[in-house]
């Protein structure tokens, strides 16, 4: 007895709760409100509210409530309820909600970029488990058999004594390094590296420490890629992942994501009338689908459900790499969603190539559906299988391009290196050593003539 109550008396702490509404399509908020159970949240879009930009038509508001396993979230504008919901509380010290707003009422905005962290906020917990989805990148000399991890810290704003990586499965840990000697590396810029050599998996889980403080828990998704990368960031808040300008575009845009299906089946002409779409949609990490829905924006195509049966395409039953088909009329593009249980997960506008067939691949996350960030090939049939080894196929235009003019500047740089050393070396010691030996010559012969 004594333990449920001091577990009810944890769990009733206070924690800090920010709740961001979109209103930049409906535009139809004047002075909102969002109600917590009841208690009222000012929503304000003056900027004074940390990561709030003025006039953006993104209401934003935060305050400290007592915490419980799930709240009801409802949105007033000038005292006329605009739209309810129920959402979870996960055990954190500080929760974002990001919604919208849409002709019926208000959405969770999960194709929304994450919020920064207020600096109302405590420090995140040590304990809590940060997650997320390396990226793939290109590295020719990884060890067979073993899959190449990098994992970056942006220690800018803090400063460490001598963090280390400890893996979850018992190896050694494995220290981080700022000397420079990892390339792209800059010794004493407070951004540290470590490079793991592991047996390829789903996942990699760990610690993060720092002479034996703990200063985070780590459990990364794997792409199916030779080597792949993690940036995160530790700072007052506590360790989190580090979002970049690339990845604020990949994941959303003013009406809804964007992407561009990859071209598969033979080439065809714009004239043909229908092309095939295929969705994959990785859901390995988080497993938070029930039964997920594709709806497809074109007259007489009815939404079909996500597979993980094992048939029709799909390699392995149960393993939450989820598959859905279509046959929709040819067009520049095509706007679907996906929902899961009436729910809406995401929207995507998915740009068509001129083949017979075309493949986007997806993934979940907290805060949406995103690109799954695996290299793909641009030609030619795409499968789950070669999703993996796409990295090292034929090169693209753009990149053969890209490398044909750094080759020319460091052609040009190279060159004119060379040029300034001869001519330093040729005014400084040859051209000297002429003048001494054509003197040289001179004495002779007026000696000879003399003589």
């Amino acid at each position: 007895m004594l333990f449920l109550m001091m577990l009810s008396l944890a769990w009733a702490e206070d924690f800090l709760i920010r709740i961001a509404v979109d209103d930049r399509q409906a535009q139809r908020l004047q002075n909102p409100v969002i109600q917590v159970d009841g208690e009222d949240v000012i929503l304000t879009d003056d900027g004074n509210v940390n990561a709030d930009l003025p006039n953006d038509h993104i209401f934003v508001g935060e305050a400290n409530i007592r915490r419980r396993n799930s709240i009801s979230l409802t949105l007033l504008d000038q005292d006329k309820e605009i739209g309810s919901l129920d959402v979870s509380v996960p055990e954190l010290s500080e929760v974002t909600f990001q919604l919208k707003t849409t002709e019926k009422g208000i959405v969770l905005d999960l194709n929304a970029p994450l919020m920064p962290a207020s600096k109302m906020s405590f420090k995140t917990k040590a304990e809590d488990i940060v997650l997320v989805q390396a990226k793939a990148v290109e590295e020719n000399d990884v060890p067979e058999g073993k899959n190449r991890l990098f994992i970056e810290i942006d220690a800018s704003e803090m400063s460490f004594e001598q963090p280390m990586f400890q893996p979850a499965n018992g190896e050694r840990g494995v220290f981080f390094l700022d000397d420079g000697s990892i390339e792209g590396d800059i010794s004493g810029d407070q951004i540290l590296f470590v490079v793991l050599d592991i047996t390829p998996a789903e996942f990699l889980e760990g610690r993060i420490l720092d002479e034996n403080q703990l200063l985070g828990r780590l459990k990364v998704a794997l792409p199916s890629a030779t080597a792949s990368k993690v940036m995160l960031t530790y700072n007052s808040f506590g360790l989190t992942v580090k979002m970049n300008v690339q990845d604020a575009l990949e994941t959303t845009s003013e009406t809804s994501l964007m992407v561009r299906a990859t071209p598969k089946g033979d080439e065809t002409s714009s004239s043909d009338d229908t092309i095939s779409l295929t969705v994959y949609l990785d859901d390995r990490l988080l497993q938070k689908l029930e039964k997920p829905l594709l709806s497809v924006n074109h007259e007489g195509v009815e939404a079909v459900l996500f597979q993980d049966d094992g048939h029709a395409g799909d390699e392995n039953e149960g393993d939450h790499l989820l598959l859905a088909k279509v046959l929709i009329a040819r067009s520049e593009y095509a706007q679907i969603m996906i929902s899961d249980q009436d729910k809406e997960q995401g929207q995507l506008r998915v740009f068509l190539p001129s083949t017979s067939e075309s493949v986007v691949w997806l993934r979940t996350s907290e805060n949406g559906v995103k690109l799954l960030s695996e290299p793909t090939s641009t030609t030619g049939n795409t499968s789950p299988t070669e999703m993996g080894v796409a990295a090292t196929g034929p090169i693209s235009a753009d990149k053969l391009a890209h490398v044909l003019w750094v080759g020319i500047a460091l052609f040009g740089i190279a060159f004119s290196y060379t040029r300034r050393v001869v001519f330093e070396k040729w005014t400084e010691e040859v051209r000297p050593l002429l003048v001494k030996i054509e003197q040289f010559v001179e004495k002779e012969n007026d000696h000879d003539i003399e003589s």
